[in-house]
């Protein structure tokens, strides 16, 4: 038997149609895989504010309970916050324990969304730093108006804040509403 190999025939690569099939196909795996790891990433990052919440209501119930100076002054969450990232020593029996978390203030997270932000999930019940798991509830705007929530923010930065909202999104109206214990909410709506 004698095989004759075809010369005319040779092996051909992919054709331009397949290769855009197989990079369309890619393109959509890894569009898909991108949406996902973006849930995954918002929900490490509320998950790491509400871990962030419990440790500053702990290390300033911590504090409270040793009478530690620093700690008696806070009157809402933005002072108890900033009193955690000073640190203070205990009183009396325990001054020689010192509690505080580096790197704590009220504004740390300022430039994140209210859900990834420490502070949305405490609130100041009586002189208590509390630990709220679901965060924080913004009242509902006054005369149901159409306002969205920006962010919660310290009330002493509120002005400024809204001002600089203003000069970078010219296009919205923005307003900061005093929710009690020191804190604002920054709430927005399209200009009409």
């Amino acid at each position: 038997m004698h095989y004759q190999i075809n010369a005319s025939r040779k092996r051909r690569g992919f054709s331009l149609a397949e290769l855009l099939i197989v990079i369309a196909v890619m393109g959509v795996i890894a569009a898909m895989a991108i949406t996902a790891m973006t849930g995954v990433n918002r929900s490490s990052r509320e998950a790491a504010a509400k871990r962030q919440a419990q440790q500053i209501a702990s290390v300033f119930g911590a504090g409270e309970a040793a009478a530690a100076p620093g700690f008696k002054a806070a009157t809402s969450v933005a002072t108890a916050m900033d009193a955690v990232g000073a640190g203070s020593y205990g009183g009396g029996s325990n001054n020689d324990l010192y509690f505080q978390l580096p790197g704590i203030s009220s504004t740390m997270d300022n430039h994140r969304p209210v859900n990834e932000q420490a502070i949305h999930y405490l609130s100041w019940t009586g002189e208590s730093l509390i630990f709220e798991e679901n965060g924080v509830v913004a009242p509902p705007p006054v005369n149901n108006e159409p306002w969205f929530l920006l962010v919660i923010i310290p009330t002493p930065g509120a002005a400024a804040y809204v001002a600089m909202q203003d000069t970078m999104h010219p296009q919205d109206e923005h307003r900061a509403r005093d929710l009690g214990n020191g804190m604002s909410a920054i709430e927005w709506r399209p200009k009409a």
